[in-house]
């Protein structure tokens, strides 16, 4: 349903002189930097600033959620044409939407688009709900997989600097360049998502990169696998959560993705599963502390690890469905907090995730308030 975003093709090209020294093993690669974003991170989370239909706003970098989309309410606001569903999509949409949280607008195709001084062409957003922004009035966009896949994108808030490239030559090359001290580990596909694995007190645990979820947390479920025993005294606070806020995590957002039409059922599905307890508005927002031994993840290891665990839905599976799997496979939510303390480079070309550790704790869930 979404098509790809790409840079303007004067800015791509002008890009291509912009390679990094490759040495002389590496004399065949050629990765070419796109475009330089100086993101800002605002309560945990990571912003570009840029302009949409003329109007200064902020974008949210998001690199596990497979669409870039706008709230209904700010599209009004902007002035954004909303272009209706067709009626195919409509009926599916309607038909078979289970998420009644969340209403359908439809898609906006913006024409003009800037992203922290780069032009920006085919931005097709999905239009949903009645919320009106991401966390603040200007931060009324998420950028979504949609647009990031089709680089290989580095992270090193440390600089203050998430740069695009366009690798030629690199299959087999190291692209940690910035350093000797690097870990790397291969990504796999999942549904929409790109998991990575790790080890949980020496358990395998599916891992995924969130850039729109704040602190990195642990599926429910999988903490029940783990024997992770939940205490009076890690019972954290509920974060506020205002009337006219989207929230960006990816749970949150996943309540939404049926409604915008990212997943649909194929020709053979007859029926859906049904998430619980995720219905009509009411579902629940509480976290509470795990702490485990150790947290690994390739040959770097956090301990002791203390990860938010958070309700996650489970999906009780009817005759012939197969959705919802592709949502919630994964285990461990790596979020922001993450990013924080490392340096990373995201190789959709070549499916790996480069890392290394930059200073300071690299999960910070401790950090919100709880009863102890």
């Amino acid at each position: 349903m979404f098509a790809r975003i790409l840079l303007s093709a004067n800015l791509a090209a002008a890009a291509l002189g912009a390679a990094l020294p490759a040495t002389s093993a590496q004399a065949e690669c050629r990765l070419a930097k796109v475009a330089t974003l100086h993101p800002v991170v605002d309560n945990n989370q990571i912003l570009i600033p840029g302009t949409l239909n003329g109007h200064k706003v902020s974008f949210l970098f998001d690199t596990s959620f497979p669409a870039s989309i706008i709230p209904a309410a700010a599209a009004r606001r902007l002035g954004i044409d909303v272009q209706n569903l067709n009626n195919l999509e409509t009926a599916l949409l309607t038909g078979w939407n289970l998420y009644t949280a969340e209403v359908t607008e439809g898609t906006t195709q913006v024409q003009n688009v800037d992203l922290d001084g780069h032009t920006v062409r085919m931005t097709l957003f999905g239009v949903f709900g009645t919320r009106d922004n991401f966390g603040s009035p200007d931060t009324v966009a998420v950028l979504g997989t949609d647009f990031w896949r089709q680089y290989d994108v580095e992270i090193d808030l440390k600089s203050n600097e998430i740069n695009l490239y366009h690798p030629d030559g690199c299959a087999t090359t190291n692209l940690a360049y910035w350093t000797n001290a690097y870990n790397v580990v291969d990504m796999e596909k999942r549904g929409w998502q790109m998991m990575v694995k790790a080890k949980l007190n020496g358990h395998e645990v599916a891992a995924l990169l969130d850039t729109g979820t704040r602190f990195s947390n642990l599926t429910e479920r999988a903490a029940g696998e783990l024997g992770a025993a939940k205490d009076e005294k890690s019972i954290l606070q509920n974060e506020p959560r205002m009337a006219e806020v989207q929230p960006t995590d990816l749970l949150s957002l996943t309540k939404i993705s049926y409604g915008i039409g990212i997943a649909q059922p194929g020709p053979d599905v007859g029926s859906f599963g049904v998430y619980q307890p995720v219905k009509n508005n009411d579902y629940r927002t509480g976290y509470w502390l795990a702490k485990f031994n150790n947290f690994t993840l390739d040959e770097e290891t956090i301990a002791p690890a203390r990860l938010r665990v958070v309700p996650t839905p489970r999906l009780t599976n009817e005759v012939g469905s197969r959705l919802g799997q592709q949502y919630f496979t994964y285990d461990v939510l790596l979020g922001v907090d993450f990013l924080l303390a490392h340096r990373v480079m995201i190789s959709n070309s070549q499916m790996k995730m480069y890392f290394s550790h930059t200073g300071g704790p690299a999960l910070q869930s401790v950090s919100a308030r709880s009863a102890q």
